[in-house]
């Protein structure tokens, strides 16, 4: 058996009572403004989230630290309004099953949070949540200013934050569903500044990242913060600063026995992208996708899990699932069928849009719900020609 999440949510926002038994390591939301997607990965990040403290509370308190550590406030880690969708009716419960069956529940009802649990040492595990905002467009004018940027928001800054740290270490990123590359140089006053130049032209003089196209700049964070998560983030660095600032400020250091070595534990990234889409052509918004695909499940480091889920209202994401599918079963993606899945939201629930294909027995994503727009649009071009046919009649 492998490790497994479920989440169910009830009055949330949008949601009206949405349950995915089974969180695939790649799944694609799509529907319309305002269904609920976004508010599912943040409520997914937030109990993810707790279970990695409760992760860290175990592990503390596994080592002989005696008191509880860490106390938990749910509403202070409601952030970006995401306390507002909340109401008296709201029910959340996340469960995480470990290989050998054993559930660990976290549940939020009646105003309460419930995780009253501890952890054993072979089912500890490490989280790290990276969430990429859709208004990552702006980031790139951002870059060589040191002010923190308080009054975009928490999940703006958190990912700001993250792609400065991918872009560290990294002179040079390429952006290959696009054919350009970022370029970071100092320039003669000592800063630092990235520029954007076309893989294919030797010749282009090259563009500063904040002055390229709406496409390259919404794209470069996702890309770069996929390879910063697949390669190069320490969880050892990570959990240690966890660990040790706790220690630090309760002076229990003294106290700590370390029963369980940190290499030991599975370590996951859960990155979840609001709108991989953005300012991009259909045919490089599947580009993009598929790096995407490559770099996490892939090119990763052997030390780490990654899993990917995705907000969209591109169709040509949610179909090219079904490229993904084919290379799956072709053995070229590092994915198994069962580890995909795409949902619809629609009126407060999430329908399940991959099923079998009655000729190949494949499994597929079914695609219909998505082509109504270009039906309507069609219907909609048809019934004029229809009233230009009687506008030519009637003057004959």
């Amino acid at each position: 058996m492998s490790f497994k999440e479920s989440i169910h949510i009830k009055n949330v926002g949008p949601i009206r009572d949405l349950h995915i038994k089974d969180i695939r390591p790649l799944t694609v939301l799509i529907g319309a403004s305002a269904t609920g997607k976004s508010t599912l990965m943040k409520v997914l990040t937030l109990m993810r989230y707790i279970y990695k403290m409760e992760n860290i509370r175990s592990y503390l308190l596994n080592s002989e630290i005696k008191r509880s550590p860490f106390r938990l406030g749910f509403k202070n880690l409601l952030k970006d309004g995401l306390g507002a969708t909340f109401s008296k009716n709201s029910e959340i419960e996340y469960v995480a099953t470990t290989y050998e069956g054993v559930a660990y529940t976290i549940k939020y009802k009646g105003g309460k949070l419930q995780n009253k649990f501890r952890i054993a040492n072979e089912h500890l595990r490490f989280f790290k949540e990276a969430y990429v905002v859709e208004e990552r467009g702006a980031m790139p004018s951002f870059l060589s200013r040191s002010a923190r940027l308080n009054d975009l928001g928490f999940y703006f800054n958190q990912t700001f934050d993250d792609f400065q740290a991918s872009l560290q270490d990294r002179d040079r990123l390429e952006l290959n569903h696009l054919g350009f590359a970022v370029i970071k140089r100092r320039t003669k006053d000592g800063r630092i500044r990235y520029f954007v130049f076309s893989t294919s032209d030797k010749e282009d003089p090259g563009v500063e990242l904040k002055y390229a196209s709406s496409g390259i700049q919404a794209s470069a964070p996702v890309v770069s913060l996929i390879k910063y998560f697949t390669q190069d983030f320490s969880f050892d660095k990570a959990f240690r600063r966890s660990i040790l600032s706790y220690l630090y400020d309760s002076d229990n250091l003294m106290s700590f026995r370390p029963t369980w070595e940190l290499k030991e534990l599975p370590r996951h990234v859960h990155l979840y992208i609001e709108e991989p889409e953005l300012n991009l052509f259909p045919t490089a918004q599947c580009a993009l996708l598929n790096l995407a695909v490559e770099e996490a499940f892939v090119n990763k480091k052997e030390d780490r899990e990654l899993s990917l889920m995705i907000a969209t209202h591109s169709p040509y994401i949610a179909n090219y699932i079904n490229v993904l599918l084919r290379k799956s079963r072709l053995g070229e993606i590092g994915l198994s069928e069962e580890d995909f899945d795409v949902y619809l939201l629609e009126d407060g629930e999430a329908h399940r849009l991959i099923g079998e294909d009655q000729y190949t027995g494949e499994s597929v994503v079914d695609i219909s719900p998505l082509t109504e727009a270009m039906k309507n649009i069609s219907r909609e071009y048809i019934s004029l020609e229809r009233r230009n046919e009687c506008i030519h009649h009637r003057f004959e």
